[in-house]
C-alpha cells in the first residue's frame, strides 16, 4: 500500500504569510495591533490581528522564523493539537496580556503563539514513553528553560527576555502561551493513553 504524503502545515503557512504581508505594509500595523482603547470601543478583531503586527522588521523576522519552525514541526507531528493550541492562543494570549499588563496600551507579535507551540512540543517529547532517553531529556530540558524564561520575565521590571526593541514588554504572553501548550499536550497524552487502553483491552478479549 502506498504511503500517503504528509499534509502541508496549512495553519503555519497561513499565519506566517499573513505576518510577512503585514510586515511589508508597516502602515497597517496600527490598525492590526491590540490597542486597549480601540478594543474597548468595539474593535474586537484586534484580538486576532494583533499577532500579525510587529514593531519593525527585526521583530517580525524573529517571530516569523520562530513560528515557522515550531509550527511546521508541531503541525506535522500532531495536527489536531496544534490547531487547538493556535485557536485558543489567538484569543487567550492577548486577553491575558490585557488582564496582567494593565500598563500596556498596545501589543503586537507572534511570540505568544510561538511560546504555546514550544510548550506543546517540549511537553509531548518529555512525556513520550516510546521515545529514547535522549529525546525525553531534550523535551524536559526545553521545559526547564521555558519555565526559567517565564520566571525571569514575570519577575523582571524590564522588557521581555529575548525581546527585540523597547516596545515588546508584554512579559506575561510567554506564560499564557506556555500554559496553553502544556495543557494541550497533557490532554492529548491522556487521550492517547485512553485509546491505547481501549485497543489493548479489545485485543486481549
Amino acid at each position: 500500500m502506498e504511503a500517503r504524503a504528509p499534509r502541508a502545515p496549512i495553519a503555519t503557512i497561513a499565519l506566517t504569510s499573513a505576518a510577512v504581508a503585514a510586515a511589508l505594509a508597516p502602515d497597517v500595523a496600527a490598525s492590526l495591533e491590540l490597542d486597549r482603547g480601540a478594543l474597548l470601543s468595539g474593535q474586537w478583531w484586534r484580538l486576532a490581528t494583533c499577532h500579525l503586527a510587529h514593531f519593525g522588521a527585526r521583530h517580525a523576522a524573529y517571530d516569523v522564523t520562530l513560528l515557522a519552525l515550531l509550527g511546521a514541526w508541531c503541525e506535522l507531528r500532531y495536527r489536531g493539537a496544534t490547531h487547538l493550541v493556535l485557536a485558543a492562543a489567538v484569543v487567550l494570549v492577548p486577553l491575558a496580556v490585557l488582564a496582567c499588563e494593565p500598563h500596556l496600551t498596545s501589543y503586537r507579535g507572534l511570540s505568544g503563539l510561538g511560546s504555546a507551540l514550544f510548550a506543546l512540543a517540549a511537553t509531548d517529547l518529555a512525556l513520550d514513553r516510546r521515545a529514547t532517553d535522549t529525546v525525553v531529556l531534550v523535551g524536559t530540558s526545553a521545559l526547564v528553560l521555558l519555565a526559567a524564561k517565564v520566571a525571569i520575565e514575570v519577575a523582571s521590571s524590564g522588557s521581555a527576555l529575548f525581546a527585540h526593541g523597547p516596545h515588546v514588554v508584554a512579559r506575561r504572553r510567554t506564560a499564557a502561551g506556555a500554559l496553553l501548550g502544556i495543557a494541550a499536550a497533557l490532554l492529548g497524552r491522556v487521550g492517547s493513553d485512553r485509546r491505547e487502553i481501549t485497543v489493548g483491552g479489545a485485543a486481549c478479549s
